[in-house]
């Protein structure tokens, strides 16, 4: 963070927090805003406080990056689900659903 290519045991701590999946993203929260503040710091590549363009498009990158990810492995998911012999909605199995007989409509 202070440009001496060095990071203490505070900016290291606060990092590995930061990226942690269960660390809220709630901005109201003093772990929330920790959070952020790292994330800015890493696109902010120059330490001039502001996101330029080409910082901006690599943050946009990594959003499409991620998100194709998590949708690759929600399809996964279905997929595994539904091999199993799970329903994709509401998670019971598959059953052979009984179809009502047609009613004679020529009476």
């Amino acid at each position: 963070r202070n440009q001496d290519d060095y990071i203490n045991e505070n900016d290291f701590i606060g990092g590995m927090m930061a990226i942690l999946p269960v660390t809220p993203n709630d901005p109201f929260t003093a772990v929330g805003q920790l959070r952020l503040q790292f994330i800015f710091l890493y696109y902010d590549f120059n330490r001039n406080g502001l996101l330029e363009l080409p910082e901006l498009r690599r943050l946009v990158h990594h959003l499409h990056a991620v998100r194709r990810m998590a949708l690759a492995q929600q399809k996964k998911e279905r997929e595994h689900r539904h091999s199993n012999g799970v329903h994709p909605t509401d998670g019971t199995e598959d059953e052979e659903e009984e179809l009502p007989e047609e009613e004679d409509e020529s009476r």
